[in-house]
């Protein structure tokens, strides 16, 4: 099993060279999403926080984290990542080959070069051998069994997803916020290279998205941007609007509006708590918008949601487009 981070990001040759070789399976952080096709049959996605994938990591004889914390905001689980296998390390930073997750072997290097000096010392020239993934079946087999398991909010946030996917270019960058539909796009959003999705993973912070795809559009102008936004944690930067109508940034704002913190509700209710400062009043987010000098509207339904970004990329100024949840749900 290989488990690639963002300190992977450049190595997407030489780590689809070494799957392949190995025959074995590869699960990114969300930091190292994109390195391989999103339906490649090697290609567990960014799924270390499901069950299913940790259960694949715990079994297998050899684990490989190439430029990866391995932090617990990387599989968002209260225990250990269970590994009952030898662990490598690949990492520039030195101090990660021995930290909470020692390496059985260390090695201090940059990945494309390290990967690199792998993938020449594995026999060949017909290095494929069929092992662990060819007796265990190709990847979309597990996230089957991951996405048999969504509800019905996990669904209408793929609803969305998709709807965003369909509408924007394959090297379009797109910024996430703290937001149920942002969790389930660090799996979901379909992205076949990497940083091309942007997720505040760690400090988790609200009100991310919006001036990190201002950002984006400032130093590269030329490459589509997109801000995804649940609707409490757009108000944490909404202001940043005006920024955009003054730099006439072509930015499609897509706000997940399900009328609370939903996450944190979620969680509450789980754990038998009743919910408590989560649901508050939301403003009349296209309203807002247009008093700032920004396009907006509602888009009710994915078809309307991917027309509506489509034609958000093609004006100037930013469009901030609402998407309830209930105009998504299947």
């Amino acid at each position: 099993m290989i488990v690639a981070g963002g300190g992977a990001r450049a190595a997407a040759v030489p780590l689809l060279e070494l799957v392949e070789a190995l025959d074995g399976y590869l699960v990114t952080t969300v930091a190292g999403k994109g390195l391989l096709p999103e339906r490649h049959p090697a290609n567990l996605g960014a799924s270390l926080q499901f069950r299913t994938t940790q259960e694949l990591v715990s079994r297998a004889d050899v684990v490989l984290a190439v430029g990866t914390e391995l932090s617990e905001t990387d599989f968002y689980s209260g225990s250990r990542l269970e590994m009952s296998g030898r662990l490598i390390r690949i990492d520039m930073d030195a101090t990660k080959l021995a930290d909470h997750y020692a390496a059985d072997v260390g090695i201090w290097g940059d990945a494309v070069a390290s990967l690199d000096a792998l993938v020449q010392a594995l026999p060949g020239p017909d290095r494929a051998q069929r092992r662990w993934r060819s007796e265990l079946g190709p990847a979309s087999t597990h996230r089957a069994r991951i996405e048999e398991q969504f509800n019905a909010v996990s669904r209408a946030c793929a609803q969305l997803l998709e709807a965003v996917r369909a509408a924007i270019p394959d090297d379009a960058v797109v910024f996430s916020d703290m937001t149920q539909v942002a969790y389930l796009g660090n799996y979901a959003f379909t992205a076949d290279r990497p940083g091309t999705w942007f997720h505040p993973s760690g400090y988790g912070t609200l009100g991310y998205a919006l001036p990190a795809a201002i950002g984006a559009l400032v130093a590269d102008p030329g490459r589509p941007a997109l801000a995804l936004a649940g609707d409490f944690g757009f108000q944490f930067t909404s202001q940043e609007l005006a920024t955009a109508v003054e730099l006439q940034l072509s930015l499609p704002i897509v706000i997940w509006n399900n009328s609370a913190l939903g996450q944190i509700r979620d969680d509450m209710v789980a754990a038998g708590i009743p919910p408590t400062g989560v649901i508050g009043r939301n403003p009349d987010f296209p309203a807002l918008a247009r008093a700032y000098g920004a396009h907006a509207g509602r888009a009710r339904g994915p078809q309307e949601l991917t027309e509506a970004i489509r034609s958000a990329l093609l004006r100037p100024g930013p469009t901030v487009l609402e998407a309830v949840e209930a105009d998504f749900r299947l």
